[in-house]
């Protein structure tokens, strides 16, 4: 039942991204990476976690790191504004906090990770899309 469920998700997603607009897709990436920090700062709370629970939280972390990756690729750094720059600095300390906290099992790198990330979300939310504006 459980690859059901998980096979169904996984159709779903891959529904959403074929229709997505470019902000629609970065808000994706957002998301997924949220949930997945998320993830990790609950298993990270547990006491005395077991091989299984520091495996999960490894891959909740590992698809973090590709995620914020994905979103420095998706940057266009060569237009003439210092955001895109800004931020691919500020996505690579994110990178760099999220494998310290995959390294070190580190519940407050993985906070300030999550924090940063919320950040960056709502602003990107706050951006009205032409299709949006009515």
């Amino acid at each position: 039942m459980v690859k059901k469920i998980s096979l169904y998700q996984e159709v779903e997603l891959h529904a959403k991204v074929a229709s997505a607009s470019p902000h629609r897709l970065v808000q994706l990436l957002y998301e997924a990476g949220l949930s997945h920090l998320q993830l990790a700062q609950q298993l990270l709370q547990l006491p005395e976690a077991d091989r299984i629970q520091r495996a999960a939280v490894d891959r909740a972390l590992a698809k973090s790191v590709d995620i914020v990756i994905e979103l420095r690729d998706s940057l266009d750094l060569n237009i003439g504004s210092d955001i895109p720059h800004n931020l691919d600095l500020l996505y690579e300390y994110i990178e760099r906090r999220l494998l310290h906290a995959r390294l070190k099992k580190d519940l407050a790198a993985v906070n300030e990770s999550l924090s940063l990330l919320e950040t960056l979300k709502s602003g990107w939310d706050a951006i009205a899309q032409p299709d949006q504006l009515g």
